[in-house]
Formats: C-alpha cells, structure tokens, sequence
C-alpha cells in the first residue's frame, strides 16, 4: 500500500464514521428536540429501519459480487446518496409531511451507508495487496474512523459555538454533505485497484472457519457501546444538564 493509497483509505473509513455516528447518536436528541418527536416514535423509527438494513444488506452485497466493475459507480451513489440524504434530514426537510420526508431521507442514508460499507470492506483485500497487509490495511481504516467519530461528535457543538441556529444540526447536515462529495473527489482512485480474483464465501465455508464464532463476539462487543452511546446525549443534557459540554463529553465518551 501506497501512502496516497493509505491516506484515502482514512479518509474514506473517516467519511463513512462521521455518517454512521449521527445516525445513532444525533439523530435522537435532534428528532425530539428540534422535530418534536416522541422517543416511542422515533424509536419504532429506527427499528423499522434496522429491519429494511437486515433485508437489504445481503441484496447489496449480491449486486456489488454481480458487478464488480462498477463498484467506482457504486461509491458514487453511496456518497451521493449519503449528501442527499443528510440535507434532507438535518437542513432541508420540509414542514409539510415532515414524517413522510424523515422517513425517505433516512431510508436513502442507511441504504447508502450500507452500501458504502460493504464496497469499502469487500475492497479490502484488493487495497491490502492481498491478505498480508489487511492488518496495516485495517490500522489506517480503524484510525480515520476514529477521527471520524471524534468530528462527528463535537461538530454541532462546533456550530453552536460559531452562532448556527436550530441546535447546530442544519450546518451540520450541509457540512456532511458537502464532506460527502469532497472524500468522492479524493477517493476515487480506491476503486481501480484490482486484487487477485476470489470466489465469494459461502455461508458454509464460513462456520467452518469459526466465522460465525467471531460474528457472535462482534454481536456482544458491540452491545453495551450501542446501548450507551445512544442514551449518552441524553444523559447528558436531561440528567447532568450540561447542554454546552455535551459535544466535549461525547468525544471524551468515544476516546
């Protein structure tokens, strides 16, 4: 791997965190104190929409397998789709069929970060050189997605503190998209790098190996941090009342 190869590698991985993250976190503190939204709403929300990445994920990933010549569109359209989406969501949603419009936005936002992350991992190899450079592979991707979330965190604070209205979340919302179609411009060499060709896993070639093991692990490890990182800004702000820390806490949390 190439330094330029390394540095958008982290950029990428960086791309794909700061989108992850408000969707989990933000996104629950901005639907019920700028929207209006009830938690027991937007919870059946975002169930609904876990539900729609359980079904489509395996369907992606397919079309990625069937067309792997045009996995650099592909890209793309998840970036596209993750500007789109966060303008919508955060800046440009509309008062009139606001629910209808929040749904649509955040339907077009998990489907384009899934979509994302599967081209981005399934990649992996390919950007490695082979299988002996995944661990260095992984050490730039894991750091550019900790800086991701570290930005990600504290950015509405951010705008808050330089005089952004509505919570900082509309500049955010256009902050991310245009972050969306920069890493686009800067990353499109990722995806004509071939590697050596490979036959997709089965699902048996994976028990085999201990892979569902390690997908047990994964499942338990991510569990508590899932849980807490959701209720955290709420924590924060309805129990500590620390409104104007909450941005710091949140990176301080993540760190």
């Amino acid at each position: 791997m190439s330094r330029r190869t390394n540095a958008q590698v982290s950029l990428f991985a960086l791309m794909l965190a700061a989108a992850g993250l408000p969707l989990y976190i933000h996104l629950p503190a901005y639907a019920s104190g700028e929207l209006g939204m009830s938690l027991g709403a937007l919870g059946g929300l975002l169930i609904g929409l876990r539900v729609l990445d359980f079904v489509q994920d395996p369907l992606l990933g397919r079309m990625v397998d069937r067309f792997p010549n045009t996995r650099a569109l592909f890209a793309a359209l998840a970036l596209l789709g993750l500007g789109l989406g966060f303008a919508l969501v955060f800046t440009f949603l509309p008062t009139a069929g606001q629910l209808f419009w929040l749904i649509l936005g955040l339907a077009l936002l998990f489907t384009a970060h899934s979509l994302g992350s599967i081209l981005f991992y399934g990649q992996s190899t390919a950007l490695a050189g082979g299988e002996a450079g995944l661990v260095k592979l992984a050490a730039y991707r894991e750091g550019g997605s900790l800086v991701g979330v570290l930005l990600a965190a504290l950015a509405p604070t951010l705008f808050v503190a330089a005089g952004a209205g509505g919570g900082g979340y509309p500049a955010f919302g256009l902050g991310l998209a245009a972050m969306a179609g920069a890493v686009w411009l800067l990353t499109r060499r990722l995806w004509q790098i071939t590697g050596p060709a490979t036959s997709p896993m089965q699902l048996s070639a994976l028990k085999s190996v201990g892979g569902v093991h390690l997908l047990w692990i994964a499942l338990i490890n991510s569990l508590p941090v899932a849980l807490t990182s959701t209720l955290f800004l709420f924590f924060v702000q309805d129990k500590l009342g620390l409104d104007a820390l909450a941005g710091p806490l949140l990176m301080l949390f993540f760190l």
